[in-house]
């Protein structure tokens, strides 16, 4: 790659910037261009990020942070080449490109003064830039901006350009025009369309050197001279060419940027769909889930209801108990209190007839036994099945099903068209992904269904000679049934049909010749 100076550069871009201005073929692809860069100058965040360095953050400027042009169209500042200058290179943040930024310790990037007039109307539309004449030291206030001397300059010095042979060739711009926007008169924003080699500043620039070594816009004295052997060529028509080449690009990476964009489009809708039915699913998960809760808090409430019960029972029989013990207790208290008083008291004629009394007592209160007659359980709660029970019946309770077909990409075919009892009816069935994949080891099935109830499924294996799943069935009865395909145990609802299933062909037939023996019948009488 031949070096080339960052002046240089910048007076081709200019010279071919001139010529789009000029040439009238390009009329309605210019309109079009202004109504965008109208609209980009309009945008001030876009702005803003276009006219500041992404590496130091600030604005670009005509003096410390002039723009540089990379390779991927993004730019850096002046001060931050400088900085990069041992590196040789600059790896952008932007593209994650690393940009050979010197060769031979000379900047091989080209000014970028595109980005350095974006600065000045950004700054002067946000009030930024002093409209004071930077040239003179009257103090007047601008209004032009000369592109060659980068600075706004005062009625009086425009004149003075206009004057002097050396600022003669200079071009310069009204800054009312700069902040209206009116991007036609960018063309002349750059450099003079006068050559700028010593003693050729009347020579206006016409030609190019298509040669590899050179590739620049010159005068025809220096076409006659440094470029005598060179492969030169009409200006005019090199910007032609070089249109006519950037204007099919430009066309063919807007059509990348449109299915860039529905691309997008469609994986912000997979994502809004994916959102609302993970939604729905951990809705029914939760829901599945608070009913088990319950089921289980109403199995809780029952158990401890029940110890409780078999507590109160069990507490009843021993008040019980204790009651007819304590009873007991106290008779045969009574009845020895009662003995020894009554043989205290009494003579023996009197005793003897009160014992015939006593002892009959006496021996009934021995004969009973003080023993507890309530017996003792003992109540416990089996937990050692628990885990093993608890665990399997938790993991069946529900089950995550994932299907990776896409049902309007998918396709079935059922043959035969008509359908009679016991003929053979199959079923295949072609499963695509949303991105045009073929699936082949998914779990699929053809549900039958009798009045809105599933009364069988089919099961469909994978045929590699079809690239489809193969199910058979054969109808025992006539009836309208419908079918649904199923993947993953989840249903596919545009892959559905219904079947009308007719009585054998055999038996059709029978019936029509039986129709037509009765026909024949009915004329001969």
């Amino acid at each position: 790659m031949a070096q080339q100076n960052p002046e240089e550069t910048t007076e081709t871009s200019s010279d071919f910037m001139t010529f789009q201005m000029e040439s009238s073929s390009i009329e309605v692809s210019e309109e079009s261009n202004k109504a965008d860069a109208h609209k980009f100058f309009a945008d001030q965040d876009k702005m803003k990020d276009f006219i500041s360095c992404r590496n130091c953050k600030k604005e670009f400027d005509h003096v410390f942070h002039k723009p540089f042009l990379l390779p991927c169209l993004d730019a850096i500042c002046k001060s931050c080449i400088q900085e990069i200058s041992e590196s040789q290179s600059y790896e952008c943040s932007k593209c994650s490109h690393n940009h050979t930024c010197f060769q031979n310790d000379q900047i091989l990037l080209q000014i970028d003064n595109t980005r350095e007039i974006a600065s000045e109307i950004f700054r002067l539309k946000n009030g930024g830039s002093s409209l004071i004449c930077e040239m003179c030291t009257n103090d007047q206030m601008a209004s032009h901006r000369c592109f060659d001397c980068s600075v706004f300059i005062c009625e009086d010095c425009v004149r003075l350009h206009l004057s002097l042979k050396t600022l003669k060739s200079h071009s310069f711009i009204e800054i009312k025009c700069l902040l209206t926007g009116k991007v036609q008169n960018f063309g002349l924003s750059y450099v003079s369309k006068y050559c700028q080699v010593p003693g050729h500043e009347k020579e206006q620039i016409k030609m190019h050197c298509c040669d590899p070594s050179c590739m620049k816009n010159v005068c025809v004295l220096c076409a006659i001279s440094a470029h005598k052997n060179h492969n030169l060529c009409d200006i005019t028509e090199v910007g032609k060419e070089m249109e006519t080449k950037m204007e099919i690009s430009l066309k063919s990476i807007e059509l990348k940027v449109e299915k860039a964009n529905t691309s997008i489009a469609h994986l912000t809708a997979i994502n809004e769909k994916s959102l609302n039915n993970s939604q729905q699913v951990q809705a029914e998960i939760k829901a599945c889930f608070f009913e088990a809760k319950k089921a289980l808090e109403k199995r809780e409430k029952e158990l401890c209801e029940a110890v409780a019960l078999h507590l109160k029972e069990k507490q009843m029989c021993i008040e019980t108990e204790k009651e007819k013990i304590s009873s007991f207790s106290s008779s045969c208290e009574e009845a020895i209190c009662y003995g020894k008083v009554s043989s205290e008291v009494n003579d023996h004629n009197h005793f003897v007839d009160i014992a015939n009394v006593i002892l009959p007592q006496l021996e009934i209160l021995d004969s009973q036994s003080s023993e507890i007659e309530v017996t003792f359980d003992t109540m416990t709660f089996s937990s050692k099945s628990l885990d093993f029970w608890f665990e399997t019946a938790v993991n069946s309770l529900g089950k995550l099903s994932v299907s990776n077909a896409y049902s309007p990409k998918s396709k079935v075919v059922v043959t035969p068209a008509v359908c009679y009892v016991g003929q053979q009816i199959q079923f295949k069935i072609q499963l695509f992904s949303s991105t045009g994949n073929l699936i082949v080891d998914e779990d699929v099935s053809v549900c039958l269904k009798l009045n809105g109830e599933s009364f069988e499924f089919i099961n469909c294996a994978f045929e590699t000679s079809s690239s489809s799943f193969t199910g058979l069935w054969v109808p025992d009865k006539s009836m309208k049934i419908s079918w649904i395909v199923v993947s993953n145990e989840i249903e596919l609802q545009t892959l559905k049909g219904v079947i009308d299933i007719n009585q054998t062909e055999k038996s059709s037939t029978d019936k029509e010749n039986k129709e037509e023996t009765r026909k024949s019948w009915m004329w001969i009488f």
